[in-house]
């Protein structure tokens, strides 16, 4: 960091109250080659920035200070990468008093190719945020070895022999299929009584249907849908419950789109919220009952719509001319490039041949595929 910068009185409190609220970021993201867990720079992102709306605070990048290359390192994979070097300068601010501090980071990204800097730029991002608001990754200190990183240490290095087990799972995140630790945190986030019925009920059957053929990809966004509604976890923070959240959730739960079990329940805590000094709402479980009313609000708006709309000719048909659009693009490029690896085009091909293909899976495969290399002519 650059100088000592000072910090006004109503600021410092904003940042101690962001600091109070976050909690540890999971590590979603998985190295595959280097074999451990990091925290992805978009959950670091996602996470802060909203107990920083919270609260308030403006946090922003204002500009690049410096840029430059500084090695060039032969890889194990025969491929040299360039190591850049990036300084950018962030801004925070409060609006409401004016007072705000700005602080130079660097970091480092290396790339074979032309995604270095912005490699670096995003790792600047991720550790500006997460140091900070003195907001650590989930399973442990980045310094500290755990025993599974020690495994996957000797594994590398072909210290020791890897079980069935472990070689199941080294198949699967080679493939791009979800950590079991994804799919339990979904099963974590299934029990917050805010998750609407039908939510859970369409989650459940997903889980049943996918069952060990979840990608890491479709397991990602259903953690990100379900964030919306649970306040359990990591997101449900510490920090106060706001009047405008208690008013907005008192006009919301007298709607008659929301269940009356659903009203009743958030009803009576926010009585005893307003009653017990000993029962403190946060802002967080605040959230999470705005979205659960407005997800009822909306289905029931969508509901009648749909049921005043004239009827469509076949729209089973229309979906399905989609799903064949979509797979003769996938076939298109997959013709054109080649997987990563050979549990790649296993994952691809169970999926391909089980004829149980929705838009959204098909989506899904084809952003996949787009990242594939292009084969070499």
């Amino acid at each position: 960091m650059s100088e000592e910068r000072i910090i006004g009185q109503n600021l410092a409190k904003k940042i101690r109250a962001v600091q109070q609220g976050a909690a540890n970021i999971p590590k979603n993201g998985y190295n595959d080659f280097h074999k451990y867990k990091y925290v992805l720079a978009a959950d670091a992102v996602d996470a802060i920035r909203k107990m920083c709306v919270e609260q308030g605070l403006v946090f922003a990048a204002i500009g690049i200070v410096d840029t430059k290359l500084v090695a060039k390192i032969a890889s194990d994979r025969g491929k040299e990468s360039l190591v850049w070097e990036t300084t950018i300068r962030y801004l925070i601010t409060d609006p409401d008093s004016g007072e705000s501090v700005t602080f130079d980071w660097r970091g480092h990204g290396a790339d074979p190719m032309d995604k270095g800097i912005f490699k670096a730029m995003t790792g600047t991002l991720k550790y500006a945020l997460m140091q900070f608001f003195m907001v650590a990754g989930e399973d442990s200190d980045p310094e500290t070895v755990s025993k599974q990183d020690r495994r996957d240490a000797k594994k590398a290095t072909g210290k020791a022999k890897s079980s069935p087990t472990e070689k199941a799972s080294a198949n699967q995140a080679g493939a791009g299929v979800a950590s079991s630790e994804k799919i339990k945190y979904i099963q974590t986030l299934l029990k917050s009584e805010y998750v609407p019925g039908p939510v859970r009920g369409k989650v459940d059957a997903w889980l049943t249907a996918n069952k060990g053929k979840w990608t890491d990809v479709a397991t990602s966004k259903m953690i990100e849908k379900l964030m919306a509604f649970a306040a359990t976890g990591v997101r449900r923070g510490t920090s106060p419950v706001t009047d405008k959240q208690l008013e907005l959730v008192d006009k919301l739960i007298q709607s008659q789109a929301v269940p009356k079990n659903i009203g009743e329940k958030i009803g009576e805590k926010l009585s005893n919220h307003r009653s017990d000094a000993d029962f403190n709402l946060t802002s967080g479980e605040a959230s999470a009952m705005i979205e659960c009313c407005n997800w009822y609000i909306q289905d029931r708006a969508a509901t009648e719509k749909a049921k005043a709309a004239p009827a469509e000719k076949d729209p089973a048909g229309k979906e399905l001319d989609a799903i064949q659009d979509q797979l003769a693009l996938i076939d298109g490029e997959l013709a054109s490039r080649t997987p990563p690896s050979d549990n790649h085009l296993t994952a691809f091909k169970d999926w391909r041949d089980a004829s149980t293909w929705t838009l959204e899976d098909c989506g899904v495969w084809l952003n996949t595929i787009l990242t594939w290399p292009v084969k070499k002519s």
